[in-house]
């Protein structure tokens, strides 16, 4: 079967977003990848459609791969976001514990100066002590605020790589 395509003897290129026709694309991406022109030139289908056969396995596996490469970096984006969870958790450990250890040291210090009469000094690390304190709860709180902002982000990539998996499948059901 031969076919005439042209318009007007100026070259062109016909872009078709149907992925319904597997068989249609394939002949499409080898004619681009060819650099066949199409200029009232006739075309021989079935010399085509040999062509095409014959590629249609490199251009599965080609299309496989760069799909399988999307999903692959997605799924080292939601790594790193859970490492990122794990690491903010790991570091909240630290100011908190680096809190402590400064309360601690300043309740030695307000023993200390219990045995004396110096009020003013016990006055203003018992204010110190306070401050300490609103540290630790304010940290507790841009932790917990953290680390709900990178599971929110985690289960956004999470639904995003699976919807491009099921996508994947249906594809290759085809």
């Amino acid at each position: 079967m031969m076919k005439q395509a042209g318009f007007l003897g100026v070259n062109f290129c016909v872009f078709i977003s149907l992925i319904s026709n597997k068989k249609f694309i394939y002949k499409l991406s080898f004619l681009l990848c060819m650099k066949i022109e199409i200029n009232n030139n006739e075309i021989d289908t079935e010399v085509l459609d040999k062509l095409v056969d014959s590629q249609e396995d490199e251009i599965d596996k080609l299309i496989k791969g760069l799909k399988q490469n999307k999903i692959d970096s997605m799924l080292e984006t939601i790594d790193e976001i859970k490492e990122l969870i794990d690491e903010r958790k790991q570091l909240s450990r630290e100011i908190i514990n680096e809190i402590e250890s400064i309360n601690s040291k300043i309740e030695s210090a307000l023993i200390q100066l219990s045995s004396s009469d110096n009020s003013s000094e016990q006055l203003k690390l018992r204010e110190k002590q306070i401050e300490i304190e609103q540290l630790k709860l304010k940290e507790k709180l841009d932790c917990w605020r953290d680390i709900a902002l990178l599971k929110k982000e985690l289960r956004e990539r999470m639904a995003e790589e699976r919807e491009a998996e099921t996508k994947i499948n249906i594809f290759d059901d085809d």
